[in-house]
């Protein structure tokens, strides 16, 4: 007998311990399943975050622009709409609480985002501060990516946040002409320079004087060609350089020229030229443009420049893979970078405020034209750049998402 409850006493602990062991795996896999389902949702949320922020480089030229249809236009639909101090759903709450007031613009057209094989519904939601009613030319944005299951009542649900900022690409010329070869000027030619260059170029340039052309190999100035005292009339003591004299306001043969022109300017080796034409307006050529044209433009063929183009405020920047030509008195405001080993025209006396960047020899011909050095440090806005991340703007404290 006593073997026998020995025995009973034994059975009856192994199957308590098995009961307890079985109970403590199950809920070991139910917490292992739920962190599984938790990390699901947040993974499916940041590849909403990056598909957003590709969004937005893929989008640039309409993110920046206050045309028909840009996210600058205030009249555009979808459009912009102020948060007010009520809505506490997303972006402007946090299912329960008003997180942005009146300062911060929410777009009316959330993307929703199907994910292959998800099983949830991605929404992303895009705020930024307001500027006058409308988005800031070098916004700072707040992306939103909810995650909601779509049948599985145990499926995980997120909200995180990017905060992204856009940053420019672009470094504007120092001087209005500027070329990776030999620059030719001939004919009747007046360059203004930049009156402020950088003190590294003191030398080449003689003391106080402006940067008119730069270039890594020879400049030749002949026939009528001239640089001028920026913003004079050019003649007497306002012309520098011609044919007979060397006014110390040109840097040639300047081993300091960048070896990539295009890497100079656009931030992107040209082997890479690509990424720039992807954020940019692609024609086939440049009769479609006029005084409102701004922005980023890459034109395949060749451009003749047959009216006044952007402005002052709004400069337009064209990458030609062509021919370059301008004719009449047209006035070009911007950036023309001649990519390729295109031809230049210049006919009938127009201006180019800007400046005319070349990746190979630039022979300006016999005709008649002038060029102006034009501050570009505020072409941003108006040019290419991208978003990126900002250091610390990840945050994942909402945890209820509400659609």
């Amino acid at each position: 007998m006593a073997t026998l409850a020995i025995s009973l006493i034994l059975l009856i602990a192994v199957t308590l311990i098995t009961f307890n062991v079985a109970k403590v795996g199950s809920v070991e896999q139910r917490i292992s399943a739920n962190d599984v389902r938790t990390l699901t949702a947040h993974e499916t949320a940041q590849a909403a975050v990056e598909q957003a922020i590709a969004y937005l480089n893929a989008n640039l030229p309409k993110i920046n622009s206050t045309g028909t249809g840009g996210w600058r236009n205030v009249a555009s639909t979808p459009s912009w709409t102020p948060c007010t101090t009520s809505e506490t759903a997303l972006p402007c709450g946090d299912g329960q609480t008003n997180k942005y007031g009146n300062t911060w613009l929410r777009y009316t057209a959330p993307n929703q985002i199907n994910l292959p094989g998800s099983p949830y519904t991605t929404t992303v939601h895009y705020l930024t501060e307001s500027v006058g009613g409308a988005v800031d030319d070098q916004p700072r944005m707040i992306i939103l990516a909810s995650v909601i299951p779509n049948s599985d009542p145990l499926a995980g649900s997120a909200v995180i946040q990017q905060v992204v900022k856009y940053f420019s690409l672009v470094t504007a010329p120092p001087s209005p002409l500027a070329a990776l070869g030999k620059v030719e000027l001939k004919g009747n030619i007046s360059v203004h320079g930049n009156p402020s260059p950088a003190a590294s170029f003191y030398p080449p340039l003689t003391a106080d004087k402006p940067l008119s052309v730069w270039s890594r190999d020879n400049v030749d100035v002949d026939g009528s060609a001239q640089t001028c005292v920026p913003g004079s009339n050019c003649s007497g003591a306002n012309k520098l350089t011609d044919k007979n004299t060397n006014g110390g306001d040109i840097a040639g043969n300047d081993a300091d020229f960048p070896t990539d022109p295009f890497d100079y300017v656009f931030g992107v080796p040209n082997s890479e030229a690509d990424t720039i034409k992807s954020q940019s307006t692609v024609l086939a050529d440049c009769s479609g443009l006029s005084g409102a044209s701004s922005g980023l433009f890459w034109v395949t063929g060749d451009c003749a420049i047959g009216a006044n183009v952007g402005s002052a405020d709004a400069p337009a920047i064209i990458v030609v893979e062509g021919d370059f030509r301008m004719n009449s008195n047209n006035v070009f405001y911007g950036l023309i970078y001649l990519k390729g080993g295109g031809n230049v025209t210049l006919n009938g006396g127009p201006t180019l405020w800007g400046g005319l960047v070349s990746d190979h020899d630039i022979d300006l011909g016999s005709g008649n034209y002038t060029s102006r050095y034009l501050d570009l440090s505020g072409i941003p806005p108006n040019s290419t750049g991208g978003f990126a991340k900002v250091p610390g703007g990840w945050l994942d404290t909402y945890q209820k998402p509400v659609s």
